[in-house]
């Protein structure tokens, strides 16, 4: 578990397990009840970090496995009241998953942060999707980006 971060209990819409691939432990996305479409794990960001960080740029950096689905993305709670929920779920952009198996690393700009826990009680989540939509991750990391 990453100082600052918490990874939300698999269960609802996000579904997930753990797994290891060649001695890297990762989340692995499991079947979402509520879509045939598309799998989910949450992440809550403390408090204590967020505070003062209304609407300032943040960078995400996701290390997964290239393999498993065609694409994943990432939605976070944002100050832009636009879109799903007013910004509960703002885009911030994805990335096109292979077929190689190696550990690759994303990086995602979050522009406008909230983190007020309302992406379905926290504050940012991965979403994959296509292929057999199982997306394992290995590392995120959460920093300022100025």
């Amino acid at each position: 578990k990453p100082k600052g971060l918490d990874l939300r209990p698999s269960g609802g819409d996000g579904n997930w397990e753990l797994r290891t691939f060649e001695n890297v432990r990762a989340v692995v996305t499991l079947p979402n009840p509520h879509s045939h479409t598309s799998r989910y794990v949450y992440f809550n960001v403390d408090d204590t970090f967020a505070y003062g960080l209304l609407g300032k740029p943040l960078l995400l950096e996701i290390t997964y496995r290239d393999a498993g689905c065609s694409s994943f993305a990432v939605e976070y709670d944002s100050t832009v009241n636009q879109g799903p929920l007013q910004g509960a779920f703002r885009p911030a952009g994805s990335t096109a998953v292979a077929t190689t198996g190696l550990w690759k690393t994303a990086e995602f700009r979050l522009p406008d942060c909230r983190f007020m826990n309302r992406c379905n009680g926290a504050d940012f989540r991965l979403v994959a999707g296509g292929g057999q939509m199982e997306l394992a991750v290995a590392q995120v990391k959460l920093r300022r980006a100025d």
